[in-house]
């Protein structure tokens, strides 16, 4: 039996192990980098086309000290001698590759989810779903390409009108990010590009979703590509209508997700005093944390002293008996997931934060959460101007952009309950949830870009400050 047969069959015992493992981790994808690969396995593997001959492979990958992950590879064959570094293995003078990005393979990914096909594998099956009709799909694409600058994902678009996101690691349960859009569909929520399909594995050894299909924007920008801009060219005044207009988009989308009471996945929670409270317990151990680590940095060294007013301030968070709702949110929103086409913004990226688990990404959380991401989103694009561009913004630039995106915000979900009554409380809660997204973010930026570390010190200090005067 030839390679391609016994991939045509779902047998992948021909693949070695070692190449296998060295295979993900090198993948800019593969979550575990920081870690000692210990092995891996094929646990799942589903044919899903004979012509091409490719089938979807469901990977563990053992780490030290005994943690795994799993994650989708979509596997064909080829002759030697194809794209440097995507051969997953080699047996009998052919190779057995990642064909994900491969316009052949993703041809017949598309054709999968357009047919709503059943595929199934020796244990498990892998649904390819329709959820738009034939004209959403046009006629079969002619120009395929991979979307280059992703970390989690592997995304694929088709003809510049459709675009396919496959999800690389993989969790058990379904994908946040297909919930969220089919709840909005059935909503005919328009600020999301439009869902058109999706696939999934059901059985052993996961139940899990595979990836989304939606509309692409062919022309769009992201508000971060726009902000900077207009920075540049000396227009950032003009911003603020837009984040005015993006604060609206964001306000409809939560309103849409508050919108069904009878849904447990999606009905709207109160927000007690005791989970506050442990939302802030965590928030002053991550404190403790990051500080405890902060390198001796002059751009460092007034917010180092400022920890246990900090610690301090984040027992003030008020209590009562309305602190608002807890929705489904975003989870990982910021101007890089909002993209602005044809004179209007949508909303992407609705999968949360990926290095997240699943479990927790689904859980419902304050609105403010999300508004205080965008927040943050405009502190780091008036400073990002001056450390990419040489450029500085206006004076008091993110301030306004702040200003613009609430007023347009507020309107939007005031008439749903999922804020406080008070705005007073609503202020506070914002602030706390602006503080612990600067923690977060003076983590990252001292492990990962120390020349950044000074906007989120910045703003933990601005919020000392402004309480302080308060």
């Amino acid at each position: 039996m030839t390679v391609a047969e016994r991939l045509a069959a779902g047998d992948l015992g021909f693949l070695d192990e070692e190449e296998l493992a060295a295979f993900v981790a090198e993948r800019r994808w593969f979550a575990g980098s920081a870690r000692e690969i210990a092995g891996a396995g094929v646990l799942a593997t589903v044919p899903i086309s004979e012509d091409p001959p490719l089938a979807i492979a469901i990977v563990e990958v053992r780490l030290h000290p005994g943690t795994h992950e799993v994650y989708q590879l979509v596997l064909g064959v080829r002759e030697p001698g194809g794209e440097e570094g995507s051969a997953v293995g080699r047996a009998d003078g052919t190779e057995v590759y990642d064909a994900l990005e491969d316009p052949t393979a993703a041809a017949a990914l598309l054709e999968a989810i357009r047919a709503s096909r059943l595929v199934e594998g020796p244990e498990g099956v892998v649904e390819f779903r329709s959820a738009a009709g034939a004209d959403a799909f046009g006629e079969p694409p002619s120009a395929i390409r991979p979307v280059g600058r992703e970390q989690s994902n592997s995304s694929i678009v088709f003809d510049e009108r459709l675009i396919l996101k496959a999800y690389r690691r993989l969790e058990p349960g379904i994908g946040p990010e297909i919930e969220i859009l089919r709840f909005l569909a059935d909503r005919e929520f328009d600020a999301v590009p439009a869902l058109v399909g999706w696939y999934e594995h059901r059985g052993p050894p996961l139940d899990v979703t595979l990836g989304v299909l939606q509309r692409f924007l062919p022309d769009a920008d992201d508000g971060w590509e726009i902000a900077q801009d207009l920075l540049r060219r000396g227009e950032g005044a003009t911003f603020h209508p837009l984040a005015h207009e993006l604060g609206a988009a964001i306000g409809r989308l939560h309103a849409t997700l508050a919108s069904d009471s009878a849904d447990p996945a999606f009905a709207p929670e109160a927000i007690s005093s005791e989970g506050l409270a442990l939302r802030i317990a965590t928030i002053d151990e991550q404190v403790r944390d990051v500080f405890a680590s902060l390198p001796d940095d002059p751009v460092l060294e007034e917010v180092a002293l400022r920890q246990e007013e900090l610690r301090t301030g984040l027992q003030s968070t008020p209590k009562g008996d309305d602190l608002g709702r807890k929705i489904r949110i975003h989870g990982d929103l910021h101007l890089g997931q909002g993209l602005r086409s044809d004179g209007r913004w949508y909303i992407v990226d609705l999968e949360g934060e990926p290095a997240r688990p699943i479990s927790e990404r689904r859980l419902k959380a304050s609105p403010l959460r999300d508004v205080a991401g965008m927040l943050r989103s405009f502190s780091y694009a008036e400073r990002g101007a001056r450390i990419l561009q040489g450029v500085d913004a206006p004076p008091g630039w993110a301030a306004l952009a702040r200003e613009a995106f609430l007023a347009g915000y507020f309107p939007e979900v005031e008439r749903t309950g999922i804020l406080p009554a008070s705005r007073t409380v609503t202020e506070e809660l914002l602030r706390l949830f602006e503080l612990e997204k600067a923690v977060y973010e003076l983590a990252y930026e001292v492990a990962h870009r120390p020349e950044w570390a000074a906007i989120p010190a910045e703003c933990i200090v601005a919020l000392l400050d402004r309480e302080a005067e308060a």
